[in-house]
């Protein structure tokens, strides 16, 4: 067993980590740009603003679906594919989101939007703590989750 100063850190683990943080902030920004924008797309999709609110719901109720899809797949073929997989996986989706011709498109771009989120949080955090070095791993590991602890208080919408 060799000590924390024997321990050879994985060349490029910067890149990892940073794929890691950066890959949640662009799957953060999707989710919340909806939360700007509940009134322009209820008028666009003539629906009540409450059920354009639901689609976060949706959007959060399949998460773990995608944690269990991207996660078997990562056990299998390893971190790295099945995080690329899923990055363009919810960047596919986000750009049909914004081309929904309808609500029922959109809420359905918003679910599968969902797996792809909770498929990335789980792939993105692993493969950037195994690549991190050990001394740094309660650090990041903390940045990253926090990251995800702001999805749980969430603003009043007043709908």
């Amino acid at each position: 067993m060799t000590s924390l100063q024997e321990e050879q850190n994985t060349p490029g683990w910067q890149f990892a980590v940073a794929s890691g943080l950066l890959g949640w902030v662009l799957d953060a920004f999707d989710f919340f740009v909806i939360v700007f924008l509940f009134d322009t797309l209820a008028s666009h999709f003539q629906v009540e603003k409450r059920a354009i609110v639901w689609t976060i719901s949706i959007t959060l109720a399949m998460r773990p679906v995608g944690a269990l899809i991207f996660g078997a797949l990562a056990d299998r073929f390893g971190r790295r594919k099945p995080l690329m997989l899923c990055v363009v996986y919810f960047s596919i989706v986000t750009v049909l989101s914004g081309f929904s011709p309808n609500y029922g498109f959109f809420v359905a771009m918003r679910a599968l939007y969902g797996i792809g989120m909770g498929g990335y949080w789980g792939i993105g955090a692993s493969f950037a703590m195994e690549n991190a070095p050990r001394k740094l791993r309660g650090l990041l590991s903390g940045m990253m989750q926090e990251a995800i602890r702001s999805d749980i208080f969430w603003p009043r919408w007043g709908c």
